[in-house]
């Protein structure tokens, strides 16, 4: 059998080595015709016969029989105490055809959901997925690379790009004061934040530091009062 037929088999269930296959091969080889009902026991011999003592073990028996019956691989009789079991091309058919035709909207289901998945792969940011992964299950931090940035702009610039714009909603953001020039220089900085703190909620907190005079503190502290109430 080619590597395609026995593909779509195995996803049928009917993988020709599996122990439901090889008790529906005893049946059909049991039987003298296509109609024929044969017995459990005749079932039980040709196993033996073919596979030893190791084939022919009743609840391993029964149970593929039942499974095939559910299939729709086989017909069973019944003969008073005792069952007949037959099977035959056009059950075997029949059987097949309705599985394909369950299989269809499941697997459809499933390239759907695969695609999906593999959009969801393809627009990831793996950087992103680091640092969550670090927060959420080794509960440290990934260590950034030194940012570095000349002129003012170029501060002002890194600011919006490197730490406004990446902030999600629920962040903190903590901002030193011993480095700022002057209210206009803060006025500056905070301009880059406002536009992302709108939009996602974001915390703001100003450090206090010795070489910040309290006075210039509540000065910073007004610019923040009047741009978020």
């Amino acid at each position: 059998m080619d590597e395609l037929h026995q593909h779509i088999l195995d996803a049928l269930g009917m993988n020709t080595t599996s122990k439901d296959m090889r008790v529906l091969s005893a049946i059909l080889k049991s039987q003298h015709s296509p109609t024929d009902f044969v017995s459990f026991e005749e079932i039980r011999l040709q196993l033996t016969l073919k596979e030893g003592r190791r084939g022919g073990k009743d609840p391993t028996i029964y149970r593929s029989l039942s499974s095939l019956q559910q299939m729709g691989y086989l017909e069973v009789e019944s003969r008073g105490k005792k069952r007949g079991y037959k099977s035959n091309a056009h059950l075997i058919q029949t059987a097949i055809k309705n599985r394909i035709e369950r299989m269809i909207p499941e697997l459809t289901r499933d390239v759907k959901r695969l695609t999906q998945e593999i959009d969801h792969i393809e627009g990831l940011n793996v950087e992103e997925l680091i640092d969550q992964m670090i927060d959420e299950v080794l509960g440290g931090v990934k260590e950034e690379k030194p940012l570095f940035a000349a002129e003012w702009e170029g501060i002002l610039w890194l600011i919006e790009e490197k730490i406004a714009t990446p902030l999600r909603k629920g962040d903190l953001v903590r901002i030193a004061l011993d480095w700022i020039r002057d209210l206009n220089d803060f006025n500056d900085i905070e301009k880059r934040f406002s536009q992302t703190i709108y939009r996602q909620g974001i915390e703001f907190r100003i450090l206090k530091h010795r070489r910040v005079s309290t006075g210039m503190i509540d000065k910073y502290r007004e610019v923040m009062r009047r741009f978020y109430k």
